[in-house]
C-alpha cells in the first residue's frame, strides 16, 4: 500500500511540502497500527478460542467423570448398607428387662432365659450368641 502511494507521489508533477508528507506518513503510521492491532487481536481470538474449546472439553470429561463417580459412591453406599443389615440379621433388641442389682457382673443371659421361661418362649443358651445391656 504505501509503496503504491509512493508511486502515485513520484509520477504526478505536483509538488508536496513537508507537511503534506508528514501528514501522509502519519496516515500511513496509523493504518499500519490498525492492521497489527487487528491481526494481533484475530490471533488472540483465534489462540483463546482454541484454548476455550480445550478447557470445555475437559470440563465436560470432568462432569462425565463426577457423575461416574456419584454413582459409584451410591452403589457401594448401597452395597455397605447390605453388608450391615446381613450383619444385623441375628441381632435382637430386648428392651424392659430390669437392671435388679446394677452390678456390672450380673448374668444377662441367665435372667433372659428366666423371662423366656416365664412367658413360655423356647429359648436355649446355645440360641444366644452374644448378649449384654445397652447403656
Amino acid at each position: 500500500m504505501a509503496a503504491s502511494l509512493l508511486t502515485e507521489i513520484e509520477m504526478s508533477s505536483t509538488k508536496f511540502n513537508k507537511s503534506d508528507l508528514e501528514e501522509v506518513a502519519l496516515h500511513l503510521v496509523e493504518q499500519f497500527k490498525m492492521q497489527v492491532y487487528s491481526d494481533t487481536a484475530s490471533e488472540i481470538k483465534r489462540a483463546n478460542g482454541e484454548e476455550l474449546v480445550e478447557l470445555w472439553v475437559e470440563v465436560q470429561a470432568l462432569r462425565d467423570e463426577n457423575t461416574h463417580l456419584r454413582k459409584c459412591i451410591k452403589a457401594t453406599n448401597l452395597a455397605r448398607d447390605d453388608l450391615k443389615q446381613y450383619g444385623r440379621r441375628m441381632m435382637l433388641e430386648i428392651s424392659g428387662l430390669p437392671d435388679d442389682t446394677g452390678d456390672a457382673n450380673e448374668n444377662v443371659e441367665q435372667k433372659l432365659l428366666d423371662k423366656a421361661r416365664d412367658l413360655k418362649l423356647q429359648l436355649n443358651s446355645c440360641d444366644i450368641v452374644r448378649i449384654h445391656r445397652l447403656g
